[in-house]
């Protein structure tokens, strides 16, 4: 009598590796010249004047040292004394570099003052986010007429020869130096609708901490969660199948944040109904409100299989013939083992739904079937 034993009856998975370049961005800093670079009106030149942050929603992002503090809608700090002089330092959000004008940037705020508060300098610096380095500084020999800033002004500085690299991360740092007169008054300084000037300058729009995709039957569950928005819409869920040549848009999740900004938390899900026998890429188009756009990293996941079923017979076998059937043309490697695991036989890349093994000598076979699909 002559057996074969359909030991190994289910198709196994091969392995997809994806492989990401990284492209490294190196950054020589330099001191930038100082310069004269102030204007106390918007000016296309130096500042566009586009307002970028009202602080109506919230603070934005920015944080202080120092007395200076968030409400109201805008950023505050109040000293008291006669003849004394403070400093408010207030620092923005992380930005990135554009690939047009990469050496210069510029940004400004509207001032208010006191009657008792005098702005007497304003200094600005560009600092790399991912070390703290600063990669240039202005510091204008005068901000506005006589050398003091009024109430009411749109401070605009430019900084030149900053040595920032495209796509690199920076923020701003603004040091205001004030000082207080003499007698009663208010000693208030004021720093609100904060601009930037140009294309060169764009705020991140998310900060992605992680995007996941898992099946579960025919369902993708989709999860990410962002630690920063600002200006975001929202989401678009794009996806692909194994082969296919381009992504598409399917979904869209908007933006949970008021306004689009938010510093805190935030978490988003989708559930895709997925039936495809095939791989599903998934990645996420996050869309800013003035229609800019940046995508995730791809996120693969296994299609819905048919089970593999193998049909060994007759099993046993009297006269040393034996039929393999598959319920699936897919490519396949075989191999036939002796009872020791010996192998007799390799099929490679094989579509066929049918085998057939004659004149096999008596004893237990084992029949191993991978799956290249």
């Amino acid at each position: 009598m002559k057996t074969i034993n359909p030991a190994f009856n289910r198709m196994g998975r091969s392995l997809i590796a994806y492989f990401i370049l990284l492209t490294l961005f190196f950054v020589i800093t330099a001191s930038a010249f100082s310069q004269a670079c102030h204007t106390t009106s918007p000016n296309p030149i130096i500042c566009s004047g586009t307002v970028a942050e009202t602080f109506s929603a919230g603070n934005g992002g920015f944080s202080t040292t120092g007395v200076m503090s968030y409400g109201a809608g805008y950023w505050s700090g109040t000293t008291s004394g006669n003849n004394n002089s403070y400093s408010y330092v207030i620092k923005s959000p992380s930005y990135y570099k554009g690939i047009y004008s990469i050496y210069n940037v510029r940004a400004g705020f509207l001032a208010s003052v006191g009657n008792k508060a005098t702005i007497t300098t304003v200094t600005l610096e560009v600092v790399r986010a991912s070390d703290n380095v600063v990669l240039g500084s202005c510091t204008p020999a005068a901000v506005n007429i006589n050398d003091n800033l009024a109430t009411g002004t749109t401070v605009c500085i430019g900084v030149y020869n900053t040595n920032i690299a495209s796509y690199v991360m920076f923020y701003y740092r603004f040091t205001l130096n004030i000082t207080n007169g003499i007698g009663a008054g208010v000693r208030e300084v004021r720093f609100d609708n904060f601009s930037y000037g140009g294309d060169s300058n764009a705020p991140l729009p998310v900060e992605l901490t992680f995007f996941t995709a898992k099946r579960s039957g025919y369902n993708v569950q989709l999860n990410w969660e962002t630690a920063l928005e600002q200006n975001n819409k929202g989401f678009e869920i794009q996806r692909k199948n194994e082969g296919a040549g381009e992504f598409e848009n399917f979904a869209f999740v908007p933006a949970k944040s008021l306004f689009g900004n938010s510093s805190e938390k935030l978490s988003y899900s989708f559930t895709d109904i997925n039936t495809s026998a095939s791989n599903s890429h998934y990645r996420i188009r996050q869309v800013d409100l003035d229609g800019r756009y940046k995508f995730t990293e791809i996120r693969v996941v296994e299609g819905i299989k048919t089970k593999s079923q193998v049909l060994i017979y007759p099993n046993p076998s009297t006269n040393g013939d034996i039929n393999v059937t598959f319920n699936t043309p897919d490519s396949k490697n075989i191999q036939l083992m002796d009872i020791n695991g010996r192998v007799i036989r390799n099929w490679n890349s094989f579509t066929t739904q049918g085998l057939k093994l004659e004149k096999m000598k008596p004893g237990i076979y084992l029949l191993k079937i991978n799956n290249n699909v």
